[in-house]
């Protein structure tokens, strides 16, 4: 009995049954081919984890034994662990006590690793390996532990140590977050676990935020939330441009499942974000006055330098104009009075602005860097006059040189300060005597004067004086200030000469004048007035028209001159006004006659300025339309008032609002070009674009688009190719043998753009631990077969200028080191780590473990149930005994040979017998025995199946491997049948001879082995020993035999005696009696 139990067991003679009881056959010793796990150990476990595990303990038939007298040890020994040691944890089998963990023969324990690496468990019971002992175990890193997760980068302050990088506003700052569990192994990308997710969010030191979504929770609170992005390895990339400046503290917590927000085990860290590089158009000036006085002293307001987000730059470094501008006072004076102020660098990123300034009026402070103004600039300063000093103060006007009798002359008053300038409020005193020939006679004509002048006060720091006479001749007038302190002269304040004469009725020409601002200049398109004052021979004016006045003006320096209009209107009291309103911004000669006779100070020179700059007027223009990245292309604005002459640079009004936007046509990304100012009517506009591609270009003055600066398609051309601004893409980077590849590699400037010419060379390769192999070089998908074919094209969007592509497939299962390199050096992010599992399972692939190799090609594709094909014969297969239990393991294969590693296909195993020769089929009627028997397959569910029979019958088979009928590699083998080991029961080995000897003559007999089956061993090495022992009368007698090995499964015997009588023939087969016993 080979398999453990109770039987019932029978003795029958002929049909009678004259014996009946229950027979217990208890299992044998522990049998390391037969004991195996209930349960398949895992292949891949997480860190931390405890597998348990229960083996049932059989003997060498496969009963089970259903006690426990063995000892039972597991280890786990680390083959190649991430730590780089090989490690040993020693599992659990047994209690505290020392007590063997076992029920009923069923033997448990537990095993469990810390470290991340490639182990073998060893299960091991009564000393030995139990079947299929030890196994194979990856440990992979168990859920991320937020205490053991770290964060490293070199713009970070970590624990007091000073960053390697500055951070700088408008520039992306990265850092990185390497994944650990909660033993410290590094928690590696896998696409089928739960998604693991960090959050990163700054927020400015000593303010909060919510870290969870990057809002405030102060008003004075700066937040931002980072990108974070896995790196499909245990790292994740944080990424994050800062535009505020300052210190930062970075907050990064691990999110679980739960979505709780714990803090990794260096958080919260910090950061310095320095501001950007100094931007013009965001500086500002501060502590300006918006009110001065006139005065020698020094007056002073600051300039902040900033980047382009307002943060304030720390540095010195720029060069600034400072001045302060303003119209002339002089009428028809239209060029600018300007100032210019001290810029003193602080080399803080302040500037100190000084000025002293003692001209009074409305100024505009400019400040400019390289030609453009900053952020709040101009700004309105009014200096306002000083006190009045009567000593600068001043009488103007016909009036103080005389008059006409029986009229009114008149005369200013014009109240200044020490620096001449007009005082802009009235409430000074003045004194204004006129003393005629007559009182100049009287001895009491200076207190009792016969003229007593009118003095109006207009408010505005002028004072007009009226009075008149009766008397011909010299008079004496005299403009004094009053104060406490006296009396004093002011400018022009005494006249012993003021003349009063009767009007004679003649105007002298040579006498008259013109003024007006008319007679000095304007702005084209406006009407500029002047006026002619008609006057006697001695300078006196007159008071009557009536007179012929002409104007003429043209142009002093074109050829031919042009000509404008002047209108003279007579206004009937000695004045005449003239009126011009010029198109043509130029010097012009501006003639005013009386009759045929020029007047005094004529001709004129009168500068015309042109009117406000015109957006639809002003030009655009450009020798170069083609740019590359990175270099500037310019164009010149020319600014045109709508009359269409050249503008002039005007300090007061200070540059035009030009504006220049470019669009890339297939992006919508935009560009802003800059602006340079030349000062003369003309702006040079310059862009450097870092994106290629094709741009329209719209210039603008102010809202209003310049026509002729609406450039289409102004081309931008990549650069030449920067090896580490390359990448790659396409690639998977775990994948199953025989999947297609498709890398794609983008050749690429300084800033990105793919070059399109396609003329570079990469070169792939692939590295294993036995060496480097070359996989080709990319082609460039714009060729010929991009354009008229898609199919035929390296890359599958078809036509794509810059990128080159490469298709490739890996039919051997493993890790590959990838590489795309460019004149020797690596493209960025490669070599990356390519992992090929096996693909599908493949019936005609899939092998008997340890058959692999052993059949021809003609042999492996057999199928149907003709056995066809020759069998093949591997030794492994090649023979067994029979009545002895049979196991061998299938691995499953892909199409490419390589192992599969998961289950659940269903195979079958079947043996047939082979037919005697000329036969084809053999009955059990003839003599034969069954001939067909199917294995029982066990799916470990790993992709091995462990296969098991017991065969009986002697004989030739075709052992059948089949899924789904197709036949594996190999199938059918030929297996044959031998006889099983020398038994020494009933059916097994034995002899036969007749009971009756004669003393004195030797008698001898055949042992035949045979197995449990009763077939017939073919060879020898048995153990047979044959004796004699007596009975009765001769009880005490011992003959040995003598056994003779004729090394066929036959043994001849004999034996010799001299005494007669009964003696009892006993035939032992390794100290068991055989048949028929004793004779």
């Amino acid at each position: 009995i080979s398999i453990a139990g109770v039987y019932g067991l029978s003795l029958l003679l002929s049909t009678d049954e004259f014996h009946n009881s229950l027979l217990a056959c208890e299992a044998g010793n522990v049998d390391a081919d037969t004991t195996a796990t209930l349960l398949p150990i895992p292949k891949s476990i997480q860190t931390g984890e405890e597998v348990t595990y229960s083996v049932q303990a059989r003997d060498q038939f496969g009963s089970k034994i259903n006690v426990c007298r063995e000892a039972s040890v597991v280890t786990l020994q680390g083959v190649s662990t991430d730590t780089g040691g090989s490690l040993l944890f020693n599992g659990t089998s047994a209690y505290a006590n020392g007590t063997v963990i076992c029920s009923r023969g069923v033997y448990s324990g537990s095993f469990m690793a810390t470290v991340t690496g490639q182990y073998t468990a060893s299960i091991q019971v009564a000393g030995m390996h139990i079947y299929a002992s030890p196994f194979s175990v990856e440990v992979k890193a168990g859920r991320a532990a937020s205490h053991q997760c770290y964060a490293f980068g070199n713009q970070l302050i970590i624990a007091g140590t000073p960053s390697d990088e500055r951070a700088e506003a408008g520039k992306e700052a990265t850092f990185t977050i390497q994944s650990r569990d909660f033993y410290c192994n590094r928690v590696l990308y896998d696409p089928f676990a739960p998604l693991m997710r960090f959050n990163v969010t700054l927020q400015l030191i000593f303010t909060t935020c919510d870290t969870t979504t990057g809002l405030p929770l102060q008003s004075d609170a700066v937040c931002q939330l980072a990108n974070v992005v896995g790196n499909l390895d245990s790292t994740f990339s944080v990424s994050y441009t800062p535009t505020y400046a300052g210190r930062f503290e970075v907050v990064t917590t691990l999110v679980d499942e739960n979505n709780n927000f714990q803090l990794i085990s260096n958080s919260p860290f910090t950061t310095i974000v320095y501001p950007s590089t100094p931007a013009t158009e965001r500086m500002i000036m501060f502590e300006v006055p918006s009110n001065v006085t006139a005065s020698d002293s020094t007056t002073t307001f600051s300039v902040m330098s900033r980047d382009r987000f307002d943060n304030r730059v720390t540095l010195g470094g720029t060069v600034f104009d400072a001045y302060l501008v303003r119209r002339s006072t002089e009428p028809g004076v239209v060029s600018p009075v300007a100032f210019r102020a001290n810029v003193n660098d602080k080399a803080t990123g302040i500037y100190e602005v000084s000025f002293s300034i003692t001209a009074a009026g409305n100024y505009k402070v400019e400040v400019m860097s390289t030609g453009t103004r900053i952020f709040n600039s101009p700004q309105q300063i009014i200096v306002n006059p000083g006190g009045i000093n009567y000593a600068a103060s001043e009488a103007i006007g016909n009036g103080v040189e005389g008059g006409i009798v029986d009229r009114q002359a008149t005369f200013q008053i014009i109240a200044r300060d020490i620096y001449g300038n007009q005082l802009t409020s009235g409430g000074a005193f003045f004194r204004v005597l006129v003393f005629t020939p007559t009182d100049i006679l009287r001895a009491d004509g200076q207190s009792n004067v016969a003229i007593q002048p009118v003095i109006t006060d207009a408010l505005d720091g002028t004072y007009g004086v009226s009075y008149g006479s009766a008397e011909i001749g010299a008079h004496v007038l005299s403009v004094a200030g009053v104060n406490v302190l006296g009396t004093t002269l002011v400018t022009n304040g005494f006249n012993d000469q003021n003349k009063w004469l009767a009007d004679n009725g003649v105007s002298e020409a040579g006498r008259c004048v013109a003024y007006g601002a008319g007679t000095v200049g304007g702005w084209v398109g406006q009407e500029s007035t002047f006026t002619v004052q008609m006057r006697m021979v001695n300078g006196i004016n007159r008071f009557e028209g009536g007179r012929q006045v002409t104007a003429t003006m043209q142009s002093a320096l074109e050829d031919p001159p042009v000509t404008v209009d002047v209108a003279v209107t007579d206004n009937g009291d000695g004045t005449y006004t003239a009126k011009y309103t010029p198109r043509r911004a130029t010097s012009y000669i501006l003639t005013v006659r009386l009759g045929d006779t020029e007047i005094l100070g004529s001709p004129f020179s009168v500068d015309m300025r042109p009117m406000d700059t015109s957006a639809l007027d002003s030009t655009v223009e450009t020798a170069n339309l083609l740019g590359v990245v990175g270099e500037s292309v310019t164009f010149t604005i020319q600014a045109k008032d709508s009359f269409g002459n050249l503008q002039v640079y005007d300090e007061v009004k200070g540059p035009d609002d030009f504006r220049a936007t470019l669009v890339e046509r297939d992006t919508g990304s935009s560009l802003e070009a800059s602006l340079q100012n030349n000062e003369d009517g003309t702006y040079i506009l310059s862009y450097q674009a870092t994106i290629s591609g094709s741009y329209d270009m719209r210039v603008r003055l102010g809202a209003t688009e310049v026509p002729s600066g609406y450039y289409q398609e102004l081309l931008v051309l990549t650069g030449s190719v920067v090896t580490d601004k390359c990448s790659a893409s396409g690639v998977s980077l775990t994948t199953i043998a025989g999947a297609t590849q498709q890398l794609l590699v983008d050749a690429r400037d300084i800033y990105g753009n793919r070059v399109p010419e396609g003329v570079e060379v990469f070169n792939v390769t692939l590295s294993t631990t036995s060496g480097v192999v070359p996989m080709g070089q990319p082609q460039h998908c714009g060729g010929e077969a991009c354009l008229t074919s898609t199919a035929a094209c390296p890359c599958p969007e078809g036509l794509s200028l810059g990128r080159y592509g490469l298709a490739f497939s890996l039919t051997t299962v493993g890790s590959y080191s990838l590489s795309v390199t460019r004149d020797g050096f690596d493209i960025p992010g490669y070599p990356q780590t390519l992992n090929v599992e096996a693909s599908f399972a493949a019936t005609y692939k899939t092998t008997v473990s340890g058959c692999e190799g052993q059949c021809s090609a003609q042999m492996m594709r057999c199928t149907g149930e003709t056995f066809a094909c020759s069998g093949c014969t591997c030794p492994l297969l090649a023979t067994t005994r029979a009545g002895v239990a049979t196991t061998f393991d299938l691995q499953t294969r892909d199409s490419y040979g390589n192992p599969v590693s998961v289950g659940r296909k269903a195979f079958r195993v079947t043996a047939k017998k082979r037919n005697p020769p000329g036969k084809s089929e053999c009955l059990r009627s003839e003599g034969c025995e069954p001939a067909f028997l199917e294995a029982v397959v066990n799916d470990r569910l790993d992709g091995t199946y462990q296969c098991s029979w017991t065969l009986s019958s002697l004989g030739d088979y075709d052992i059948s491997i089949t899924r789904s009928d197709e036949h594996i590699e190999g199938s059918p083998f030929s297996l044959t049948v031998e006889p099983g080991l020398a038994s020494s029961t009933i059916d097994g080995s034995n002899f036969a001879l007749d009971p009756v000897a004669t003393a004195g003559m030797p008698r001898t007999f055949m042992v035949y082995a045979r197995d449990l089956f009763g077939n017939r061993l073919t060879q020898g090495g048995e153990t047979f020993v044959a004796s004699l022992t007596g009975t009765g009368l001769l009880d005490g007698t011992f003959v040995p035999g003598t056994v003779e090995d004729y090394s066929d499964g036959s043994y001849f015997c004999y034996f010799q005696t001299v005494q007669a009588g009964k003696l009892n023939l006993e035939v032992q087969l390794n100290g068991e009696v055989i048949s028929p016993g004793t004779v």
